[in-house]
């Protein structure tokens, strides 16, 4: 460490470049916590990471998306086959 913290370890005041030295370290960290929250409450910036995520993971393998689409697809079909028995009275 420097002169300052060994006299502040003796019990004397630190001098004004310890001083000044702790305020400079105080800011940067200060200044990398403030960065990592804000970039933690960009809601923007998590929306487009997870978007880009998932069309990543799709472009890989789309079949669970085609699995998907099947069966959104026939469960529409049943419900609209269901719907015809019912007003023509089967």
């Amino acid at each position: 460490m420097t002169d300052g913290s060994r006299s502040a370890a003796d019990g004397a005041a630190p001098s004004p470049q310890e001083l000044r030295l702790r305020v400079e370290d105080t800011r940067e960290q200060l200044a990398r916590t403030v960065e990592a929250l804000a970039a933690k409450a960009d809601a923007k910036a998590l929306a487009r990471q997870k978007a880009a995520g998932a069309s990543q993971a799709v472009r890989r393998n789309p079949v669970p998306l085609i699995g998907a689409g099947v069966g959104a697809a026939v469960v529409a079909a049943l419900v609209l086959a269901a719907g015809r028995r019912r007003r023509c009275g089967r």
